[in-house]
């Protein structure tokens, strides 16, 4: 008897081994770099900051030939000219016409930025954004709370350049922008920017979207190690009784 429960509790083991090592298989997907331009000359900090919760800044980028979900953002910013500790939100927009049309999604972190500290990454984190292949997106930030004069500042590269060759890339001659008025308008970068061809300094990371075909082959992998479990358990059912 004891032998019998010993066994069946063995064989759940393995099952349960199986299960997950199978899932994983399927997923079949790694972390990997989407986009930066950390790589590029950098450039000066945005004179003007993030200075309320209407303020946005804006860069774009382009997916690559794959649909991608992305999972960590990683930005420049610093809080010397901060009256107090702000919070920063990254989003990511829709495009139209070249301009941010839409909230598309929220990152789930935020970047929590200490008032008078200086140029530090944060890392901010999702439990994934999917994005459409071959599709236009808009990095937005903004702050959590109004500031007075100053705020948030993000640090910037001197160019559109994006890092070596990434699955997705930058949106060549479409400058960065800004809207005073939560994202009802916007403008180019000139006179907010050092230089209206400056960029955000920032990194996407992502995991590939698995192609319905790999769920439907590890989910057979998975019901084949299930029956071969199951048969087992009523072969040394029936040994145990007889």
């Amino acid at each position: 008897m004891n032998h019998s429960k010993h066994s069946g509790s063995l064989a759940l083991r393995r099952w349960t081994v199986l299960t997950l090592a199978l899932g994983l298989v399927s997923l079949n997907s790694e972390a990997a770099l989407l986009v930066s331009t950390f790589g590029q000359p950098a450039g000066s900090l945005s004179p003007h900051q993030l200075v309320n919760t209407s303020g946005r800044y804006a860069s774009d980028f382009q997916t690559g030939g794959d649909p991608a979900t992305v999972t960590t953002l990683t930005l420049s910013l610093d809080g010397l000219s901060a009256a107090s500790g702000q919070s920063l939100i990254a989003e990511i927009w829709l495009n139209s016409a070249g301009t941010p049309s839409a909230l598309f999604a929220s990152f789930d972190t935020t970047a929590s930025v200490a008032a008078g500290s200086d140029v530090n990454n944060y890392t901010l984190g999702d439990v994934g954004i999917n994005l459409a292949a071959d599709t236009i997106y808009w990095l937005v930030l903004r702050q959590s709370g109004n500031d007075g004069a100053f705020g948030i500042g993000a640090a910037l590269t001197e160019d559109q350049d994006v890092d070596g060759v990434t699955p997705f890339s930058g949106v060549a001659g479409t400058p960065s922008l800004v809207s005073v008025n939560g994202g009802a308008n916007w403008s180019d970068s000139t006179g907010f920017f050092p230089d209206s061809s400056d960029t955000l300094r920032y990194q996407l990371d992502f995991v590939p979207v698995p192609e319905p075909s790999h769920w439907l082959a590890g989910a057979g992998l998975v019901l084949v190690a299930g029956g071969h479990w199951l048969r087992q358990r009523r072969n040394s059912a029936r040994q145990a009784r007889s």
